[in-house]
């Protein structure tokens, strides 16, 4: 088969990376993705792509890579990745508690609204929130952004920083008003 070169920001399918290239499962698709392109490598051999689901970046070899053709009025590929990797979206997430009295990212519990869910549920933390933006506001918002991993946050230097700073104090504030207000309706 005849490689060709994918542009950056184009969506792109791979193979599994399993002994046989295989799917893990009858339910899998045949191929995994779709992810997007991020950059070409020096030798033009391999691409890095971004993970749609996690915004992991990941390198394949260009033998392994295939175009992904949709129609971009009628699909979209973040909703065919999170199909792919069987992964829920989370709406918002609505409170935390500590097991234990254990003020620790291993002891957290969120309660998260999925998508896909009527009722919030708790959840014990998972490597997966990690890179969630949901997660990461509701975290800010909380005073807890010392659980946000280092890799998920801007240095203080970068100009991102005091935006995100900004809109954690904002959060907070609407979080405060907000806790002001039902207990002014309790009364």
């Amino acid at each position: 088969m005849e490689s060709s070169t994918f542009p950056i920001n184009s969506y792109v399918l791979v193979n599994y990376e399993n002994d046989n290239n295989r799917p893990p499962s009858k339910l899998h698709t045949q191929l995994r993705g779709p992810l997007r392109v991020v950059s070409i490598n020096a030798d033009n051999t391999s691409y890095t792509l971004q993970n749609l689901v996690n915004n992991k970046l990941e390198s394949f070899h260009i033998k392994k890579i295939r175009p992904f053709i949709y129609d971009p009025t009628v699909t979209n590929p973040e909703d065919i990745a999170l199909h792919d990797e069987d992964f829920e979206r989370i709406e918002h997430v609505t409170n935390h508690r500590f097991k234990n009295n254990n003020n620790k990212k291993s002891a957290l519990q969120l309660l998260i609204k999925w998508d896909n869910e009527i009722t919030p549920t708790w959840h014990d933390w998972h490597r997966d929130f990690a890179s969630n933006e949901e997660v990461h506001k509701y975290l800010r918002a909380n005073k807890l952004s010392r659980l946000i991993p280092p890799a998920y946050t801007y240095p203080k230097t970068d100009t991102r920083y005091a935006a995100e700073k900004a809109e954690t104090i904002r959060l907070q504030q609407q979080r405060k008003q907000t806790r002001k207000q039902k207990r002014n309706r309790k009364f």
